[in-house]
């Protein structure tokens, strides 16, 4: 779907990120068949009940990003984005939980975030024996996606509800692509940025399974830390219900609020901004 116009990273840094990820998946991989077989010798589970959990479902929600691309040289060029219509769009996200005892699951989940909008770049030239001001505007599209694995545990449950936190790792990447102009291609003005973060994060949530089929639950994460070349925080709120149709299937209807903001310095450059998102979102569960 949408990838996000911007400027390129070197290929040091890239092949590094993808050495990381790689080891991201490779651990995924192997944790949940150990969790099948630690599961079998550990009594603090339910036997009757279902152990897995598959959800699966879309968003519909605002996109507003809002980055700045700024050449370190002041005599270089500068490029922001815009994208003032905030249009509604849907993107899918998916989810394998799996319970480690009555109060404990891990779980691995993916999302797909992305929005069309404009860039909008300057730059002075040096014509003969003065400097023009040069500028354009073309289409940008953008895109992050989020690969993350994540431990939950309850930690008070009086009655019918429950407290609990998590931590997590996260890889999240950030693609843009703009349509440049030639003259700016000429220029050695990139038209593609891609970026991949690996973060740690801290959550926390609340549940109430309510005697019939409904549950609610409110969750929410963060990370705020300086990860290599990258500073910035993430912020996430979750809220939503869940309606158990059988005893292995159900429907989610809930509200995302996610807001990330960012700076990433190179030496060329640097890149400074947020991506917001607000929205329903719609799931459907199934239980094995």
């Amino acid at each position: 779907m949408a990838k996000t116009g911007g400027f390129h990273v070197s290929g040091t840094e890239s092949s590094g990120r993808r050495a990381i990820i790689f080891l991201f998946l490779l651990g995924c991989s192997l944790m949940f068949p150990a969790a099948l077989l630690a599961d079998e010798a550990r009594p603090g589970i339910d036997g009757d009940r279902y152990r897995w959990h598959l959800n699966a479902g879309v968003q519909l929600a605002h996109q507003n990003p809002d980055f700045t691309y700024d050449s370190v040289k002041e005599s270089d060029f500068s490029v922001q984005n815009s994208n003032p219509d905030r249009a509604l769009t849907d993107f899918s996200f998916v989810s394998l939980q799996r319970d480690l005892t009555d109060v404990s699951n891990i779980e691995l989940s993916y999302r797909r975030d992305g929005v069309d909008g404009k860039v909008h770049g300057s730059k002075r030239m040096h014509f003969l024996f003065f400097y023009l001001p040069v500028s354009f505007t073309e289409p940008l599209e953008m895109e992050l996606r989020r690969l993350k694995l994540q431990y939950s545990r309850v930690l008070w449950q009086p009655g019918q509800f429950a407290l609990g936190a998590s931590v997590a790792v996260q890889a999240m990447q950030i693609t843009m692509d703009a349509t440049m102009p030639n003259l700016f291609r000429s220029m050695g003005v990139d038209d593609h940025f891609d970026y991949l973060v690996v973060s740690p994060l801290v959550g926390g949530f609340a549940e109430y399974q309510t005697k019939g089929p409904l549950k609610y639950r409110v969750s929410s994460e963060w990370v705020s830390a300086p990860l290599g070349d990258v500073r910035g925080k993430l912020i996430g709120v979750n809220a939503g219900v869940d309606y158990r149709l059988t005893d292995r299937l159900s429907l989610g209807l809930g509200y995302r609020f996610s807001d990330l903001n960012i700076r990433l310095h190179q030496k060329r450059y640097d890149l400074k901004g947020s991506y917001e998102v607000h929205g329903c979102e719609m799931h459907a569960g199934f239980d094995f």
